[in-house]
């Protein structure tokens, strides 16, 4: 997915390096709470929107 993402933004972005950084900030951070969703007993309704909330800040920063 990382490769996919870089990929589509430095087509769309002119492969500017603000944009790989940011991707890279936020796939990192989306890392770590699927490690703290895994361990948990139970999948919260914060925690499914926190996820989704990833999905917007990515499209934004390649789709802009």
């Amino acid at each position: 997915m990382r490769g996919k993402l870089l990929s589509e933004a430095a087509k769309l972005n002119g492969a500017s390096e603000n944009a790989r950084l940011e991707i890279e900030r936020l796939l990192k951070e989306l890392e770590g709470l699927y490690k703290e969703i895994s361990m948990s007993e139970k999948v919260s309704e914060e925690q499914i929107e926190a996820v989704l909330s990833y999905r917007e800040k990515l499209f934004k920063i390649v789709y802009g």
